[in-house]
């Protein structure tokens, strides 16, 4: 169930491909906890870091995505712009609903299958113009 990075995934740029790896981890880290039996809130504790961290996270990559003017950007940010709303609702439903086996599954599903999807469909966008840069 844990996600791997792999080169794939690069933007080309250290700094994002080390947010990025970070988030995978957060994100490996909430599936051992949840197999691990651990309570609702040891998976609060890692959810809350994992969205104040993604937030950071995308003001980082949004920067890069001006500088190096890649067209992706708007792209990039609506993407960003939903996962936040949706993190928001995901929460809410933890919140209200408690921490439920199959309601962190839910979770972890959601938010893996989006950062896979973005930093591979997206985010490795970046990639071609800083390449393009350095020659």
């Amino acid at each position: 169930m844990a996600i791997a990075w792999n080169d794939s995934m690069s933007t080309g740029v250290t700094e994002i491909d080390n947010q990025h790896k970070e988030l995978i981890g957060m994100l490996n880290s909430l599936s051992d906890t949840m197999r691990s039996g651990k309570g609702k809130d040891e998976i609060e504790k890692i959810l809350l870091f994992a969205g104040d961290y993604a937030q950071k996270h995308f003001e980082c990559e949004e920067q890069y995505f001006v500088d190096y003017d890649c067209p992706a950007g708007p792209e990039n940010k609506a993407g960003h712009d939903y996962f936040l709303t949706r993190f928001t609702e995901l929460m809410g439903d933890f919140h209200q609903q408690g921490g439920s086996f199959a309601l962190v599954m839910k979770i972890y599903t959601e938010l893996s299958n989006w950062l896979i999807q973005h930093i591979l469909g997206v985010d490795t966008k970046l990639r071609t113009v800083v390449e393009a840069r350095k020659r």
